[in-house]
């Protein structure tokens, strides 16, 4: 969504509309109304998001939230690559379970850590108190409910999110909460939800956004089945090529696949601007990497499949298996237990390889391939 969206004390039913790509499309906060009087002085209701747009898909990651957050687990983490929907997913969870939500917190617009309790104190409805550390003020007021905590695209705060969760989760005893980031936060109580590309669902999510802008769209399935597989089954990917349709045939969205991460661009200026094209929902994630761990990316690109550890220590050189973990760890690489094997999503292959090769760095990487 674009910019920053809390609810401060005293708000009264207030709503936000925005619009834009992949998970924040078209997209509402809503805050509810009279909430200080149920809950105390200073005390409003949460925040939460609403689609404008129809769920596709996640019936799996639905129930499995619900066994989870709904049981013993007291911190869940859905954790993927950009635009495979996380945070539209923990806000379709919590929107059939509203009286379980403590506050929605968007943390995509904040730059630095600086305002993090201020916005969650926001997006919970708690005024803050002048003199009190808007962390106890937090403790204080959530001590006293039995909810889910929703914590939206926490990478890029990453350090910061661990020592506020596990303040909260050890003194707020009823509290459990849920995030979405891209990285694991590695708390020892986690529980990480994986969030990859649709499956056979894929489709339907095309069908579904190309005949909001084109319904007379000529469907041919086996066209669309390709965009999608091109697009990694990713959500963000399947709705920016969908977009198109509106001005063309799907054979030609499928022509302009060939260069997905420069056909892949939202159609309007709307929304977040990592979630205004494929490229750029990348790149947020390649620049919360050191130049090592860059690098590291960059030389996988050279692997036009699958991949041993060994293989990838190769090509990577030094701290090779180190590096290789933490590019797990930020979803950009996956790893296959049952074989033992790694891959990158053909759409991060992609723009590796275009980083690799604007490094200088092809020529040399491509002597140090082993068999993959």
């Amino acid at each position: 969504m674009g910019g920053l969206r809390v609810c401060g004390p005293g708000s009264d039913g207030i709503v936000d509309v925005g619009s834009g790509a992949g998970e924040d499309l078209g997209v509402a906060m809503i805050h509810d109304r009279g909430g200080s009087v149920a809950r105390g002085i200073g005390v409003t209701g949460p925040s939460w998001r609403v689609s404008a747009s129809s769920f596709v898909g996640r019936s799996h990651e639905l129930s499995t939230l619900s066994s989870l957050l709904l049981s013993q687990c007291r911190l869940v983490s859905l954790i993927g690559p950009g635009g495979a929907g996380k945070t539209r997913l923990a806000s379709e969870w919590i929107g059939l379970r509203l009286d379980e939500l403590v506050g929605f917190v968007e943390l995509s617009a904040l730059p630095d850590t600086s305002l993090l309790m201020v916005t969650v104190l926001g997006a919970c409805g708690i005024s803050e108190r002048p003199g009190t550390d808007p962390l106890e003020r937090a403790v204080e007021v959530l001590a006293e409910r039995d909810g889910v905590l929703v914590l939206d695209t926490c990478e890029h705060l990453r350090d910061a999110i661990v020592g506020t969760v596990v303040v909260l989760l050890r003194r707020c005893a009823s509290l459990r909460v849920l995030v979405t980031s891209r990285v694991s936060l590695g708390i020892p109580s986690e529980t990480v939800v994986p969030v990859a590309g649709l499956g056979g669902d894929a489709h339907a999510l095309f069908l579904d956004r190309a005949r909001q802008v084109q319904p007379d769209l000529a469907v041919d399935d086996g066209i669309i089945r390709t965009i999608c597989e091109l697009a990694d089954g990713l959500p963000l990917a399947i709705e920016l090529a969908a977009a198109h349709a509106r001005a063309l045939p799907l054979a030609d969205i499928h022509s302009g696949m060939a260069n997905r991460l420069g056909f892949l661009t939202g159609l309007a200026s709307v929304g977040e601007p990592r979630h205004r094209s494929l490229e750029a929902s990348i790149g947020w994630s390649y620049q919360l990497l050191d130049s090592t761990a860059r690098g590291a990316l960059r030389a996988l690109s050279v692997f036009p499949g699958r991949f041993t550890l060994d293989a990838a220590v190769a090509v990577i050189g030094r701290l090779g298996r180190e590096l290789v973990e933490q590019l797990v760890d930020h979803s950009l690489v996956l790893f296959s237990p049952r074989d033992e094997r790694y891959v990158l999503l053909d759409t991060i292959r992609e723009f590796a390889a275009r980083e690799c090769s604007a490094s200088g760095e092809a020529e040399v990487t491509g002597r140090r391939v082993l068999p993959p």
